[in-house]
């Protein structure tokens, strides 16, 4: 009757697409580690494709002991949320840095949409089809759904938060070298 959770801080590129460093929101940069086991909870061997948040953890912990999830922010959930089901549709952000350094990032199961500030520049990956982000599909007519829906909810979440330092409008601030 005791939760384990196996989990560390973001990843970074080891020569990864020839980089080094945390300057990317590529999976082999961003993604961090989970593995959690409470028998009779999260089911053995399952694997989980929602993306989820460290912030989750907190949530987890005030359900298993049977606290009210009181936060001002609904956007962290329970793991038992995940595993149930609830948030098959979620989307997760990131920011790296901020102003004309800044790094922003939405991702769904299936899709990864990423805006660089510095580079000014949109990339957008198929996380089905091409796993290992290498293909930007942001120019291509069949991914502008994704496209629109994953910017639109990075850009909302900043405006929900009050972080304007990146917004000019309702589009990414360009800012000049």
């Amino acid at each position: 009757n005791t939760l384990i959770v196996f989990t560390s801080d973001h990843g970074e590129l080891l020569g990864d697409f020839g980089c080094y460093g945390k300057r990317s929101m590529l999976d082999a940069s961003a993604r961090v580690p989970m593995i959690a086991r409470l028998p009779g909870v999260f089911p053995q061997n399952y694997r989980c494709d929602t993306p989820i948040n460290l912030t989750d953890l907190f949530p987890t912990f005030l359900s298993l002991a049977g606290a009210p999830n009181e936060l001002p922010s609904k956007e962290s959930i329970s793991l038992m949320e995940v595993v149930g089901g609830v948030s098959k549709n979620r989307i997760v952000f990131s920011q790296f840095s901020q102003g004309e350094l800044g790094l922003y990032m939405a991702t769904n199961r299936e899709w990864k949409y990423i805006y660089s500030a510095a580079d000014n520049k949109e990339w957008l990956y198929d996380l089905v089809h091409d796993p290992k982000e290498i293909d930007n599909r942001i120019d291509d007519p069949a991914c502008q759904e994704a496209f629109r829906l994953l910017k639109k909810a990075c850009i909302q979440r900043f405006v929900s938060d009050g972080y304007h330092t990146a917004l000019e409008g309702d589009d990414w601030k360009r800012f000049t070298p």
